[in-house]
C-alpha cells in the first residue's frame, strides 16, 4: 500500500511545506525536511492527520518516539557538522491540515506497540 499524503489543507502551505529554488532557469519546489519527515512520522506516532485536537498528542506521540529512537531531524552546526533538531509543539501546530492515508491508533494500544518495538530491539541489541 503507497504512501498517500496531502498538505493543501495546512494554513499557508507553500512556505510552510516547500522549499522554492530555481534550477536552470526554472523554478522548482521540494518538500522541507520538517514536513517530509512528518508525513513518514505518521505512521511511527499513529495518527493520519494533524488536526486542532490532536496535535498536542502527536507533539507527545513524536517527543516519546524521539526519546526512546533518537531524533529523526538534523540541523548543520555553527561549526559545519550537524546536530539533532527535535520536533517543538509549534512545528506540529504549524502542520495542522497535514492528512496521510494512516489509520489512527488509541493512545494506549499506541504506546503498547511503541515500547514493545523498543524492547524488542534491546534485547537483539545487548544479545551481540
Amino acid at each position: 500500500m503507497s504512501l498517500n499524503w496531502n498538505v493543501s489543507n495546512i494554513e499557508d502551505f507553500e512556505a510552510v511545506c516547500f522549499r522554492h529554488f530555481e534550477e536552470d532557469g526554472q523554478p522548482l519546489r521540494e518538500l522541507k525536511q520538517s514536513t517530509e519527515k512528518l508525513i513518514f512520522l505518521t505512521m511511527a506516532v499513529g495518527l493520519g492527520r494533524i488536526t486542532e485536537s490532536n496535535y498536542q498528542e502527536f507533539y507527545k506521540r513524536i517527543a516519546l518516539f524521539e526519546r526512546l529512537r533518537g531524533c529523526v531531524r538534523v540541523k548543520k552546526s555553527d561549526s559545519g557538522g550537524f546536530v539533532d533538531d527535535p520536533y517543538t509543539l509549534e512545528d506540529i501546530r504549524q502542520h495542522i491540515g497535514l492528512c496521510v492515508n494512516v489509520s489512527d491508533e488509541k493512545p494506549d494500544a499506541w504506546r503498547k506497540r511503541i515500547l514493545k518495538s523498543w524492547e524488542h530491539d534491546l534485547v537483539i541489541e545487548r544479545s551481540h
